[in-house]
């Protein structure tokens, strides 16, 4: 994800029970979280790019059928203008 990083929601959320399958991405330069990807069943994860950092870029979350094309999803839509 070139410049974006997941972390653990564990270690960057100060409150709350977060699974072993929620994750934080965050923008690397600044340390700055601009979304989140996380395990919802099975066979299903959620992408999201927050609100205040959509850009315009239209659709800014999604489903997706593993971690992995939740990562490659979440960067697709980070790096389109």
């Amino acid at each position: 994800m070139n410049n974006l990083e997941l972390i653990p929601a564990k270690q960057s959320r100060s409150s709350g029970e977060w699974s072993e399958d929620d994750y934080d991405v965050v923008f690397v330069e600044s340390g700055e979280s601009i979304g989140m990807i996380f395990r919802m069943s099975l066979n299903t994860w959620f992408w999201g790019i927050d609100d205040l950092h959509s850009g315009g870029r239209g659709s800014h979350y999604g489903y997706a059928g593993s971690k992995d094309a939740a990562k490659r999803a979440f960067a697709d839509c980070w790096f389109s203008k």
